[in-house]
């Protein structure tokens, strides 16, 4: 089990703006990541239907069926 305490401030630090800020460094001119495919997952968060940060690490924990996330108020 994995006590999340305060989910809503992680949501938006891992969200759209921290997100997008990745993407965007990777694509810098002396990135020597593959910038096609940041270019790409770019893209699809500035249309809507990327996944944030947040949502990625949601998902990853989500495939794990013995792991459970509660979210905990601070």
């Amino acid at each position: 089990m994995i006590e999340w305490k305060d989910m809503a401030h992680s949501r938006e630090a891992l969200g759209y703006t921290a997100t997008k800020s990745y993407y965007e460094s990777k694509l810098l001119p002396d990135s020597p990541f593959n910038k096609e495919h940041f270019l790409k997952e770019l893209e699809a968060l500035e249309k809507g239907v990327g996944k944030t940060y947040f949502e990625i690490v949601m998902e990853i924990i989500a495939e794990h069926p013995n792991i459970t996330v509660v979210a905990v108020t601070v």
